[in-house]
């Protein structure tokens, strides 16, 4: 039943209470007081970036079953409780990100990774954290509604080729990713529309609130990701953080240098892939954080090696990335 691991049923588990936890607030909301009213929206917005960052990113790398149907029904899952097509995330973050890994920009223009902390900065220094932040929050809600509307109305993307489905997530879609991420848009509109029907405060005050947080912090996490870090380099192009408690409850998230090097490498075996690529790590002074990325405005003596010459500490060509 399990691709990879039977450990990824805790996965699973984690998406299904995410969504039982968010269609019981709904259900809830007209019959709590305000204190509790205003803690469901903290609770929705550490949910979903948990959710975010943590279960659909693991999700994205690892499909957790076996039978494609299976994956199929997960992604629509997950879709549900990050709020966003699984699918686009799915594209975006391994077939972009992961192959641009946070790129400055170039002689040919701004960088290729959509989500770089260096896309708009005017002086070729990471772009400052609250503009990335919450202007990168503004631009995914508006990317969302596009893709939504797009799916509803396929020839709008294709009177726009500057907005079509494969810019906005910054990659070629084959035909299976794009009927999915049309099926997840449908789903995730649907829900919406129910939600707003029955519950429209809750969509109003607590839900669209707590979506729009949670994509902040989504950013923060990974502004800090990769903030100090040499883009050029694939020993050095991530930041780390080894704390046992938060790699316990994150399934591993720390590792993200290691996860960088070997993306398809499953979360359980992330102290493996830092072992054998330890030599190379030490010698290109990757950044280790004393804080988890979420946290990392508190790292204030971070190793800004970015700041280093590009010619002047060179990747050792040893081993081979995943």
């Amino acid at each position: 039943m399990w691709r990879c691991s039977a450990k990824d049923a805790w996965l699973a588990g984690l998406s299904l209470a995410h969504a039982c936890a968010l269609f019981c607030s709904a259900y809830a909301w007209p019959h709590v007081s305000i204190g509790w009213k205003l803690g469901i929206v903290p609770m929705l917005a550490l949910l979903t970036t948990y959710s975010i960052v943590i279960v659909a990113h693991l999700f994205t790398h690892n499909p957790w079953f076996r039978h494609p149907r299976l994956n199929a029904a997960a992604s629509v899952l997950n879709s549900v409780t990050i709020g966003q097509s699984m699918q686009a995330y799915h594209v975006s973050h391994v077939r972009n990100h992961h192959r641009y890994h946070n790129d400055r920009p170039g002689p040919n223009g701004p960088p290729r990774d959509l989500s770089s902390t260096y896309a708009g900065a005017s002086d070729g220094t990471h772009l400052s954290i609250w503009r990335y932040a919450f202007a990168g929050a503004v631009a995914t809600l508006r990317n969302e509604a596009w893709l939504r509307l797009t799916a509803f109305v396929p020839a709008l993307a294709a009177a726009d080729s500057a907005r079509s489905p494969d810019q906005v997530v910054g990659a070629r879609l084959r035909d299976g990713e794009r009927r999915q991420m049309r099926l997840e848009l449908i789903v995730l509109t649907l829900v919406l529309l129910g939600l707003l029907a029955v519950r429209p405060s809750f969509v109003l005050f607590a839900y669209l609130p707590s979506f729009f947080a949670a994509l902040v912090l989504v950013n923060v996490q990974n502004y800090f990701e990769h903030f100090g870090a040499c883009p050029e380099n694939r020993f050095a192009n991530s930041v780390s953080h080894y704390g046992r408690l938060y790699n316990f409850v994150t399934f591993n998230d720390g590792y993200h240098q290691e996860h960088h090097l070997c993306p398809q490498e499953h979360w359980s075996c992330m102290e493996d892939v830092r072992r054998r690529y330890g030599a190379a790590l030490a010698d290109n002074r990757h950044v280790v954080s004393p804080v988890p990325a979420i946290l990392g405005f508190l790292d204030r003596r971070r190793n800004r090696i970015d700041r280093v010459p590009r010619d002047a500490a060179p990747a050792r060509p040893r081993g081979k990335s995943a």
